[in-house]
């Protein structure tokens, strides 16, 4: 079996592309991946077309990602953000670093009046 970590293409990927490289590695039809997570041979085309800037295709929602990436073994945010959650998410090292103030400032509040 090849290394799931090989399969996924590489940076500058989209969720599109990581469900087709799996599929098409692992030889497996749009009908075959389809009955085996109880969606349609329509709605796996439509994942592995999407295109936000043309409006193509359909957007994968977090239950079908998490079918689609149960079935190959893999972590559903490899699938949603197969670039990593920093290129995915614009504001992620934003929230991180407010979460960490954050709790950094509950835990010494809560420390002083314990």
């Amino acid at each position: 079996m090849k290394d799931l970590l090989d399969i996924l293409p590489k940076k500058h990927s989209t969720t599109a592309s990581v469900i087709k490289s799996f599929r098409n590695n692992f030889n497996i039809s749009q009908v075959e991946l389809a009955d085996a997570i109880g969606l349609t041979q329509a709605n796996i085309s439509s994942y592995e077309n999407f295109d936000p800037k043309s409006n193509k295709g359909r957007k994968l929602g977090l239950e079908n990602a998490l079918k689609i990436a149960t079935f190959f073994g893999i972590d559903p945010i490899e699938l949603l953000y197969p670039n990593g959650l920093e290129e995915g998410l614009p504001d992620y090292k934003k929230i991180k670093r407010n979460s960490k103030n954050l709790l950094r400032k509950k835990n010494i509040a809560k420390k002083a009046h314990s």
